[in-house]
C-alpha cells in the first residue's frame, strides 16, 4: 500500500508562519496601559503585516503570489493597498532593500557580484546588475571601483 502524498507541499509552515505573525501582530497592538487593541484599518494592518514580512525576509525569493497566499489576499489588493500606504509597489520596495543591501555587502564583504546577487535571492545576476544600475547609475563593479577610489583618496 502507497503513502499519500501531501497535495499541497509546505502548507503547514505556510500556516505556521501565517499565524506566528498574526500571533506577533496581537501582542505588538495590544496597549498595556488600557488593556485595548489598536487597530488601523484591515487594509492598513495587512500592508503593515506584509511589509514587515518584507523586511524580514526580503534577502529570501519573495513571489508575488506567495506573499498573497501567505497573508490571505489577491494581488491587486496587496498591490494596490501596498502602493496607497507606501507609494510604491511590493516588487519595487523589496528590490529597493536588495539594492540597498548590495551596497553594503559590497563595501563590506568582500563577496563577488555573483555571490551577492545570490545571497539576496536574485534569479540572474543579468537583472540583479540591471537593477543596480537603474537604482543607483552604476553597475556593481563601477560602484565598488568608485568605493576604492574614495578609500584611497
Amino acid at each position: 500500500m502507497q503513502k499519500r502524498k501531501n497535495p499541497v507541499f509546505g502548507a503547514d509552515q505556510m500556516l505556521k508562519l501565517k499565524m506566528e505573525m498574526f500571533l506577533i501582530t496581537l501582542v505588538r497592538d495590544f496597549d498595556v496601559t488600557d488593556n485595548t487593541l489598536k487597530w488601523e484599518s484591515e487594509e492598513e494592518n495587512k500592508v503593515s503585516i506584509v511589509h514587515k514580512y518584507i523586511m524580514e525576509h526580503y534577502m529570501e525569493k519573495i513571489q508575488l503570489d506567495n506573499l498573497c497566499f501567505l497573508f490571505g489576499t489577491n494581488k491587486t489588493s496587496l498591490c494596490q493597498s501596498f502602493k496607497d500606504v507606501y507609494g510604491i509597489t511590493v516588487l519595487s520596495y523589496i528590490n529597493l532593500l536588495r539594492v540597498k543591501e548590495a551596497k553594503v555587502m559590497l563595501r563590506e564583504s568582500g563577496h563577488s557580484v555573483t555571490e551577492i546577487s545570490e545571497i539576496l535571492g536574485f534569479n540572474s545576476i543579468h537583472y540583479f546588475c540591471r537593477l543596480f544600475k537603474k537604482e543607483t547609475g552604476q553597475s556593481p563593479m563601477e560602484y565598488m571601483k568608485s568605493i576604492k577610489a574614495k578609500l584611497n583618496l
